[in-house]
């Protein structure tokens, strides 16, 4: 069986040069700490050293980066060296920095992830915990959202999995979707030299806001449509790439590997401080060694309610059991001698409509298609039905288990396969197609 321990570094290293939005030139030195000191930074240049951790996360700072804060004392886009230690799997580090912001390198975590492995990682005799994602949760604002989901780890030992949706309306170049199983040989090979970026029309913009002091077309990709300024691609999609970056680097305030599915839709480092504070507060922390610590609860009667605008009495999912994100759902409708629509069909043999059956199918399929399934600026309305069958009737006291799977996601139409069984046995299927119908224009947030 395979211990998990936490990890630090071997010894110090140090970095200097200009920080990305204040251009100010600084050096930053990543030091061995001991089991359970966490991922602190510690403001070097001032005459009484100040530490800062994810409890000082600073939610008024300028947009477009992460910072701390406390007492006056601040440090400024911490998420590519939070990226880094979070990437590479090293628990303990003090990060001292003289100066207010890290050196922005080449605008990516590379410089910081060749400068860690140069010192070495070692391991410490105390155990890792990680922080386990056990209920799917949402934060979701001017139509970008960040969805963390429950998953155990998959075979190559990534405990978690990020991805992100890119979605700029002018520029293919700056859309599409990543998804990444973090391990720290992935990290390195698909995320960390993934640089950030902004769009030439902003540039001049951000600028006169005082914002990318320290910003060339070296350590920022400016994107004007579907080709970069004066600069090369290192990945094709390297923008989305970024995200997923930043993404990682903001969960890795928490300061504990996650373990779980964690996917930004168009979303910004505002969303991800949301989901940050929330899995600071309530998420269990678990011995690595002991996963998988449960089955995961997938989602209660509260998020389904959150999610589908149903009420009573047409609301016809009590529960979901399984889900994978983009694929499948399953859900189950408890049918209770209570339910309303006995009353008339029919009060003497009670049996469930068949086409309630065919309707908890569709509003099981629109949990799945208005979270979980990327579907750019547009929500799904269902706008027909195709090979609908009943089997078998449904009375009280069945319990209805509701499949469905994504066959097709076009630009304008989601195409779902639905089975209702009870008891192993079909007792409705359809197809289910939805429109995809537009939403208001979002671009991806810059904060």
């Amino acid at each position: 069986m395979t211990t998990h321990r936490q990890r630090t570094l071997a010894g110090p290293v140090e970095l200097e040069g200009p920080g990305l939005h204040t251009g100010a030139s600084a050096s930053i030195r990543f030091a061995p700490a001991a089991p359970g000191y966490g991922r602190r930074f510690v403001r070097t240049d001032l005459d009484a050293a100040v530490e800062l951790t994810a409890q000082d996360l600073d939610t008024h700072c300028a947009p477009g980066r992460t910072a701390l804060s406390r007492g006056g004392v601040s440090v400024d886009t911490v998420e590519h060296v939070f990226a880094a230690l979070a990437g590479l799997g090293i628990d303990n580090c003090r990060i001292e920095l003289r100066g207010a912001e890290p050196p922005a390198g080449d605008g990516s975590a590379r410089v910081f992830v060749e400068a860690l492995l140069k010192a070495g990682v070692v391991e410490q005799d105390a155990p890792l915990l990680a922080v386990v994602i056990d209920e799917p949760v949402v934060f979701e604002q001017d139509g970008a959202r960040v969805v963390a989901l429950p998953a155990m780890p998959d075979e190559q030992g990534g405990l978690a999995r990020f991805g992100y949706a890119l979605s700029y309306r002018d520029s293919n170049l700056a859309r599409g979707w990543f998804e990444v199983a973090l391990t720290p040989e992935s990290f390195s090979r698909e995320i960390a030299s993934a640089r950030t970026f902004c769009m030439a029309r902003d540039a001049e913009r951000l600028r006169a806001a005082g914002l990318g002091r320290g910003a060339t077309r070296q350590n920022t990709l400016v994107i004007d449509g579907d080709k970069v300024l004066d600069n090369e691609l290192r990945f094709p999609n390297e923008p989305v790439r970024h995200k997923v970056l930043d993404l990682v680097g903001d969960a890795g305030l928490v300061g504990f590997p996650i373990v779980g599915r964690i996917m930004g839709f168009r979303s910004g480092h505002r969303h991800n401080w949301r989901l940050v504070r929330y899995l600071l507060r309530n998420a269990p922390r678990v011995p690595v060694d002991s996963l998988p610590f449960r089955a995961p609860r997938i989602m209660e009667i509260s998020e389904i309610g959150r999610i589908l605008p149903h009420r009573y009495p047409f609301l016809l999912v009590d529960r979901v059991i399984e889900l994978e994100p983009e694929k499948r759902i399953v859900a189950v409708k408890n049918v209770s001698a209570n339910e309303e629509f006995f009353q008339g069909h029919f009060p003497e043999n009670p049996v469930m409509p068949g086409v309630l059956q065919v309707e908890a199918l569709a509003q099981t399929a629109g949990l799945l298609l208005s979270r979980y399934v990327r579907v750019g600026e547009r929500m799904a309305a269902l706008v027909g039905l195709d090979g609908v069958k009943m089997r078998r009737p449904v009375v009280p006291g069945d319990r209805l288990l509701l499949n469905v799977e994504v066959r097709k996601i076009r630009r304008a139409l989601g195409v779902c396969e639905g089975v209702a069984t009870v008891g192993g046995e079909v007792a409705a299927e359809a197809t289910l197609l939805f429109g995809l119908i537009r939403e208001r224009p979002v671009e991806a947030a810059q904060g």
